[in-house]
């Protein structure tokens, strides 16, 4: 079942007045951006489906100068800097449609208009972090090397030319195999060759050491057989 995650990034400096975006991808809401005036104290994020139910996503508050949240189940707030807090979906089975709201401080309420403006492509994508802090805010770990100080669950982006060299490494073990499996086959046919050759020169060996009788006059195969018949032409006495 395939994740669907909707960021909202609330309470950075504007000049006046509040705003919030979404954006669609698919048929569920992938990304909302609010915005908020400099005073703003405390924050609500209210989602209501198309069957009328309404839930409250998030109860954030930044009296001691940062945002601390209070959330609804299956979705994860972390704090990306004082004035901006993020608010992702972690289940699964959640599509989040319908309308979000927003109210801070009691000023009533800002609804979250579909921007036509952005394609969906565009809003989908990540926005990319900026290069000098994340080499001064991250620290190696465990299982991550990039994961940034703050608890923010972002990563920092690739480099290029990791992205471009992305490839070599199975071009080098490919060539590595090949190279071994040559090494194999001629390993083997030498072995064969020898035994074979080995083989041979037992057999020349076993041929020469075996005795014959040499002959050497023709004469000599004669002599038995003159014997015989003087044998048979002598009388009995």
């Amino acid at each position: 079942m395939k994740w669907i995650f909707t960021t909202i990034l609330a309470l950075w400096m504007v000049a006046g007045g509040h705003s919030c975006k979404a954006w669609k991808g698919e048929s569920c809401i992938r990304r909302i951006e609010c915005g908020f005036t400099r005073d703003t104290k405390t924050v609500k994020v209210r989602h209501k489906t198309s069957s009328e139910e309404e839930e409250i996503v998030a109860v954030c508050d930044w009296s001691t100068g940062n945002f601390t949240c209070d959330v609804a189940g299956g979705y994860r707030v972390t704090n990306t800097s004082p004035t901006t807090f993020n608010v992702s979906i972690d289940s699964a089975i959640t599509c989040p449609n319908g309308n979000f709201t927003v109210t801070s401080n009691g000023e009533g309420h800002v609804m979250c208009t579909l921007d036509l403006d952005k394609s969906e492509q565009e809003a989908l994508e990540p926005k990319e972090q900026n290069k000098t802090d994340c080499q001064e805010n991250t620290e190696a770990s465990a299982d991550n090397k990039n994961r940034s100080k703050r608890s923010t669950e972002k990563k920092c982006p690739d480099h290029p030319s990791n992205k471009g060299n992305s490839w070599i490494t199975p071009v080098v073990a490919t060539v590595v195999t090949v190279l071994i499996l040559i090494v194999i086959v001629v390993i083997a046919l030498v072995v064969y060759s020898k035994r074979k050759r080995g083989r041979k020169n037992d057999i020349y060996v076993e041929v020469s050491l075996t005795p014959t009788k040499v002959i050497d006059h023709p004469f000599e195969l004669e002599v038995p057989l003159n014997h015989e018949r003087e044998m048979k032409d002598t009388p009995n006495v």
